[in-house]
């Protein structure tokens, strides 16, 4: 089986499927109501081996009460470490308490659960692809000012030993915690960049998109959802670093490479 990778239609959320050989990964898990795909129809054999969550936000988690009604199986969940404080405006407290009762009924059914920062070795290896986390930082718990963006995990993935089908993947990493990552990290030349928060102004760094310089930038979003979103600049900034196309799935449809 070869590798493929499919960037879906899911509205103003994020759902990624990695086929990589017979191993799934899914970055992110949003069903819309009535609107683009149907994120059951890209799971083989109805198995998740890596269900990789990157933050508390129902536009990146809510696809799991889907994955539940239809029986799917998830070995594994890594997610963000934040933690909610009382009056936290970042994510409301229905919001944080629906993320645990899902995330609460894959490990009752024997998802293995695990909480990741940025390290700088390889996180795991799966299908012949290295996983790096490159977001969090270890202390994000300690910083005063932080909030739920600044948690979001950046995942990249790329061939073992090799940068072929290097891909980031943002979440909704605030503008902050993508500095921190283009200090630490050679974010260069990568083939493919999801972009941040649905293409918001919020999270188009201009630093870390001119240093990533893909071939490649997928905004997954719905225009009219949210106001500015997607933003007129943040797309502008995504078009003039990348170096052959931006696709949006709301106007594009879902993205598939090979």
């Amino acid at each position: 089986m070869g590798d493929t990778f499919k960037f879906l239609k899911v509205g103003c959320g994020d759902c990624t499927v990695l086929l990589l050989g017979s191993k799934v990964v899914m970055i992110d898990c949003y069903q819309a109501n009535n609107y683009g795909e149907n994120i059951i129809d890209h799971i083989p054999n109805n198995v998740i081996d890596v269900l990789i969550l990157t933050h508390q936000h129902y536009d990146h988690f809510l696809g799991i009460q889907t994955l539940l009604d239809n029986d799917i199986e998830v070995k594994e969940v890594w997610e963000s470490p934040y933690d909610r404080r009382y009056g936290d405006n970042s994510v409301q407290y229905d919001e944080w308490q629906k993320y645990q009762t899902l995330v609460k009924k894959l490990e009752a059914n024997g998802a293995k659960r695990y909480t990741s920062t940025r390290t700088e070795k390889i996180y795991d290896i799966i299908g012949g692809y290295e996983f790096y986390i490159l977001n969090p930082v270890a202390n994000i718990n300690s910083v005063e000012t932080r909030e739920l963006h600044d948690a979001s995990l950046v995942v990249m993935v790329k061939k073992v030993n090799s940068n072929k089908d290097k891909m980031i993947f943002c979440g909704d990493t605030s503008d902050w915690a993508l500095d921190r990552v283009r200090e630490k990290y050679n974010i260069s030349g990568a083939n493919i960049l999801h972009a941040s928060h649905h293409g918001s102004i919020n999270g188009a760094n201009i630093d870390f998109i001119k240093e990533t310089s893909p071939n490649y930038t997928i905004v997954s979003t719905r225009s009219g959802v949210y106001s500015n979103v997607p933003s007129d600049v943040a797309l502008q900034r995504y078009r003039s670093y990348t170096n052959k196309a931006v696709r949006r799935t709301d106007t594009d449809g879902t993205r598939v490479f090979s």
